[in-house]
């Protein structure tokens, strides 16, 4: 499913944005079916926590393919102040097999949640975004662990 013998170039992405309004769970459901039959189509993976508003997430895959996941995630009127902390290569997915790993939770997200909205207020550094890539790693390595035992 996801190349696990890539012969191109794989980046990473983290952005961080603000809903216009917040999403009620059914139409957060919606998307996250959408986004997920789309980044299969397009081999890219990787992880969204949402909260207070606020949309955290990080992606992998081709770097063409992130450039138009990007322009259409800002393009979205469901997004503004969409903020991209970190960009650049990296030799291994952090997500293989999520087309868009989401919790059906957001009680252990919080902590995560509270950094983005705090660097969504200063002006963007790679430092930040490397930490909450990390932060967005852990969470879902700790709940795999959680949820499979």
């Amino acid at each position: 499913m996801y190349d696990s013998d890539q012969s191109y170039q794989l980046e990473t992405l983290v952005y961080a944005s603000t809903a216009t309004k917040v999403m009620t769970q059914p139409s957060l459901y919606s998307l996250i079916t959408k986004a997920r039959s789309h980044n299969r189509r397009l081999g890219v993976t990787g992880a969204l926590l949402y909260a207070d508003q606020c949309f955290l997430q990080a992606l992998e895959g081709r770097p063409e393919d992130l450039d138009r996941l990007l322009e259409n995630i800002a393009g979205d009127a469901r997004h503004q102040d969409l903020t991209v902390f970190y960009r650049g290569a990296t030799a291994e997915r952090g997500f293989p097999g999520w087309s868009l790993a989401f919790p059906n939770t957001t009680y252990a997200c919080g902590g995560i949640i509270d950094l983005a909205k705090q660097n969504l207020s200063q002006s963007p550094c790679e430092e930040a975004g490397a930490e909450m890539l990390a932060s967005l790693r852990d969470f879902y390595e700790a709940t795999q662990l959680v949820a499979y035992g």
